[in-house]
């Protein structure tokens, strides 16, 4: 399965400059909600969040979320970004992610 469109963001570019020259073909669709949590190191409270990292995609669905609290997005690959994260212990830097990708790491939920 491969995520083609986003129905707050729009399409992924990526993917469909791929498909074509892949060989690939859309023989199906599949609706899948998407729930992004805000990560950062232990002890991190919201108010200390003032630079998200994450993909592209998933910091263009939660645009709107972080205007409204000042928050400077930064697109970055999202597995780095987290271990970076976890390395520095910068409060200050939070990053935007699915479940799956940091179930092993030592962040939490703000």
């Amino acid at each position: 399965m491969i995520a083609i469109e986003n129905s707050v963001a729009g399409r992924v570019a990526d993917v469909h400059h791929l498909l074509p020259e892949g060989g690939l073909h859309i023989v199906g669709e599949h609706y899948q909600p998407i729930m992004h949590h805000l990560l950062a190191v232990k002890g991190a409270k919201l108010s200390d969040i003032k630079r998200v990292e994450s993909h592209v995609q998933a910091l263009a669905q939660c645009r709107d979320w972080l205007r409204k609290k000042h928050i400077r997005a930064v697109v970055h690959s999202i597995q780095p970004v987290l271990q970076q994260i976890c390395k520095l212990g910068d409060k200050s830097v939070g990053a935007i992610a699915i479940r799956t990708g940091w179930t092993n790491l030592r962040l939490e939920k703000v």
